[in-house]
């Protein structure tokens, strides 16, 4: 359901089906990203906002030696909090 302001509203039948968007991702229409979160009880649109998104980073070239949970752990803090780390090497 389109509420306005960019902001839209999905209802899911499943509760796994919710929490699985919220915790897998990034998420995309196109080129846009899609900041998803649960909803909030008294949600107002007129004064809603966007103060903090989750995004996912990937390092090219980065060299296997440096893959260690703490060196990303060190990189990754020095953009913002760090909520989760990969070190799967493809």
């Amino acid at each position: 359901m389109d509420l306005g302001n960019d902001f839209f509203l999905t209802r899911f039948s499943v509760k796994e089906d919710m929490e699985a968007v919220l915790r897998r991702g990034p998420w995309f229409i196109g080129e846009y990203f899609l900041s998803i979160r649960p909803w909030e009880p008294f949600f107002k649109l007129a004064v809603a906002n966007v103060s903090a998104i989750v995004v996912w980073v990937r390092l090219y070239d980065l060299l296997r030696e440096l893959y260690e949970a703490e060196v990303l752990k060190q990189i990754g803090e020095a953009i913002g909090k760090v909520l989760r780390i990969n070190t799967h090497t493809a």
